[in-house]
């Protein structure tokens, strides 16, 4: 179940704190004005951390530690472009670092990534619950120390006087040879990187010490006099300022917070009223937010615009499919087959044709879209269900299978299958497939349905009568299940309640002539 909420309702260690409680998995997005942050959790614990447009990743903290070189960090990335590994793990099979020391900075990145999103107050949090992507992890924390470590930085920061020190602020170093000689190592490692052009923040950044150890040796350069503070922005060419905006636009896109994505790409369409990118960003959330002519208008500006972009007409088909101008968007995705690399298009056009109910040519263009990337999940899917309403049942349940393999925590999946197994007779199998899907998501109504429906079918009734209880409790029953619960009740001698779920039966459909002979039979 997604968590969501505001930063001033709740505070961020009580976030985390309930996540360690619950001993949840999944991904924790917090967000203030232009920042995006994200903790990772598996089991309660935090695995990992992320914070948008900062340099200080691990692979960069390793290098300015002197841990690992330029060259060897550059390699690992190389290696993560091909494999899609994380880097950490990368760094380990390759041996550029030992398994204690990437821990210690591991821990060190999540710990400043905590205490940053820590002093955020204005902000908003969203918790989604995730499986894939977050079985294995190198290293996982208990939130409680950290918690209270970062609380314990926050109190010492805040008698330190960086309140006259902000992120923008520009740092000129002013100290004579002897004062600089007069420093200690750790001071002077920072005092070299002042040179009356970097920001506060660039010189965390830079620096080899983490974010609260390199604001505290600041605070005391700036008492000593060592160093002097100009107000100001640093100049930053619009080309950075187009890359901050973009980056974090489209973290909160991917995380769906749609307001504050499109405020960051307006941003950029404001720096430059020709960006593609930034353009092509907007009509997704145009889309998305079902404001189909203000997406149509800006996609149909692009594809008139050189160079070429195929995945634009793509994008239109959505839209004009979206507005029920289904040729109109197969004509679009046809243009945009011209992509070789790409099954979507292809998969589009396939899901145009289901739609219309013509299977044998959906199946054709679905076969040509697995062809053009094996990767694609969703043609399985369309095949699976193309299979089911031609009898095919046997090749359904093997597609569907397939699929799980790729996304084992899919709930929806193992309701699928469930009912086709039903359908094929296999009712134990199907059985666990609907109790598979409610561990994946309590709330998920149909399984259940369908549970208590097989349950009912086989003879179980007390486990059919706690099935439909729950389902009718929750406001959901249909005529179907409250006449079966009526006929339980029944067996069971409860014959006012029998009555009572007949009666409920005949309210939402007046003509069911079982319940009309039911209630004759028994009798008022």
């Amino acid at each position: 179940m997604a968590i969501k909420g505001s930063l001033k309702e709740a505070s961020l260690p009580d976030v985390i704190q309930l996540l360690s409680m619950g001993q949840k998995t999944g991904v924790l997005t917090v967000t203030e004005k232009g920042h995006f942050g994200s903790i990772t959790f598996l089991n309660g614990k935090i695995v990992d951390s992320y914070l948008i447009n900062r340099k200080n990743r691990i692979g960069d903290l390793l290098v300015i530690s002197g841990e690992m070189t330029e060259e060897q960090l550059s390699e690992a990335l190389n290696i993560q472009k091909v494999t899609g590994e994380k880097i950490g793990t990368i760094l380990l099979k390759e041996k550029y670092v030992r398994e204690e020391t990437l821990l210690k900075y591991l821990i060190q990145q999540i710990k400043e990534t905590i205490f940053i999103m820590m002093t955020w107050e204005n902000g908003y949090f969203n918790f989604e619950p995730r499986f894939s992507g977050v079985e294995e992890e190198i290293i996982a924390i208990n939130p409680e120390s950290l918690l209270l470590e970062s609380a314990q930085q926050v109190d010492e920061l805040s008698v330190v006087s960086l309140d006259i020190i902000r992120d923008i602020s520009i740092l000129k170093p002013t100290a004579t040879p002897d004062e600089i000689e007069s420093l200690n190592n750790n001071e002077k490692r920072v005092y070299s990187l002042l040179d009356g052009e970097k920001t506060l923040e660039v010189i965390i950044e830079s620096s080899p010490f983490d974010r609260f150890d390199t604001n505290e040796v600041v605070s005391s350069l700036v008492e000593k006099g060592f160093c002097s503070i100009i107000e100001g922005v640093s100049s930053q060419s619009i080309s950075e300022k187009v890359t901050e905006h973009l980056n974090l636009g489209v973290a909160f896109l991917s995380t769906h917070l749609y307001d504050e994505a499109e405020r960051e790409f307006k941003h950029i369409i404001k720096l430059n009223a020709k960006n593609s990118e930034a353009r092509f960003y907007l009509s997704i959330i145009l889309t998305k937010t079902k404001n189909y002519k203000e997406a149509e208008d800006i996609l149909r500006k692009l594809i008139e615009e050189p160079p070429e972009n195929p995945i634009f007409e793509n994008n239109l088909g959505y839209v004009l499919d979206a507005k029920d101008k289904v040729d109109a968007a197969m004509e679009c995705f046809k243009k945009a087959s011209r992509i070789k690399s790409s099954g979507t298009p292809k998969l589009n056009m396939a899901i145009i044709l289901f739609k219309k109910g013509n299977f044998k040519a959906s199946k054709v263009f679905l076969e040509q879209a697995l062809k053009i990337d094996d990767r694609l999940i969703l043609p399985h899917f369309y095949i699976a269900l193309i299979d089911v309403l031609s009898g095919n049942l046997i090749n359904a349940i093997n597609e569907i299978k397939y699929i799980m393999k790729k996304e084992p925590n899919v709930p929806i999946l193992y309701y699928n299958l469930g009912v086709i197994l039903e359908k094929s007779g296999n009712l134990d199998e199907a059985e666990e497939n609907y109790k598979k899907a409610l561990d994946l998501a309590p709330s998920y109504i149909k399984p259940r349905v369908r549970l208590g429906g097989l349950y009912y079918r086989k003879g179980l009734y007390p486990a059919a009568q706690k099935s439909f209880e729950m389902i009718t409790s929750a406001g959901l029953g249909d005529a179907e299940i409250f006449l079966k619960l009526g006929n339980i009740y029944y067996k069971m001698g409860q014959k006012p309640k029998a009555l009572e779920q007949w009666k409920k039966t005949l309210q939402i459909d007046p003509e069911n002539e079982i319940a009309k002979k039911n209630i004759e039979m028994v009798g008022e």
